[in-house]
């Protein structure tokens, strides 16, 4: 996975291997005691990615969030122009048949509300918000294992961690000891 920026007119590319579409979250955020040396070495990285993840959907929400509340604009502005046009009020549709309403700025504040792609695009926003959540969760949850492997290899030297480290996949990530 690839992601490009612009900071201050450079051009930078973070990239990595594909994050698993599957993982057990017991996986992630459990210290696995039999190789804390795998688990040290493949921490940060599960970090970084799942960091990255909770930052896109971050950006797609705040996205999806302009796009509501510019939907939102669009449609009270219609509405106030309508309700100019027609004697101070702008027309909606209930259960089939067409009200008019007398545009107060409380009727238009909600004015939007009964809006099919209004209420498609909120729809598609709490979803978003939500698996946000749940990556801000698993993220916290990663970090606080990455906190303990800190603790339980502090004064560990290079050396004496690649010795000890166990070849397998921790983490998500294949460790390959080349002694």
């Amino acid at each position: 996975m690839k992601y490009e920026m612009i900071i201050n007119g450079v051009n930078f590319t973070l990239e990595h291997n594909d994050f698993e579409n599957h993982f057990n979250i017991d996986d992630l955020t459990l210290v696995d005691g039999s190789n804390l040396y795998g688990e040290a070495a493949t921490i940060s990285s599960v970090m970084v990615r799942v960091g990255l993840q909770k930052d896109e959907l971050s950006k797609m929400a705040a996205s999806l969030k302009y796009k509501v509340r510019q939907l939102e604009n669009d449609i009270t502005t219609s509405k106030r122009v309508e309700a100019h046009k027609n004697s101070n009020k702008y027309s909606m549709t209930v259960g089939g048949e067409v009200i008019y309403v007398k545009a107060t700025e409380k009727a238009l504040d909600t004015c939007f509300m009964s809006d099919p792609e209004w209420k498609k695009g909120m729809s598609e926003l709490i979803e978003l918000e939500g698996d946000l959540a749940k990556f801000e969760t698993l993220y916290w949850g990663v970090k606080s294992k990455d906190k303990k492997l800190n603790n339980f290899m502090s004064g560990v030297n290079p050396d004496y961690f690649s010795e000890r480290c166990i070849e397998g996949t921790y983490n998500g990530i294949t460790i390959l000891n080349k002694k």
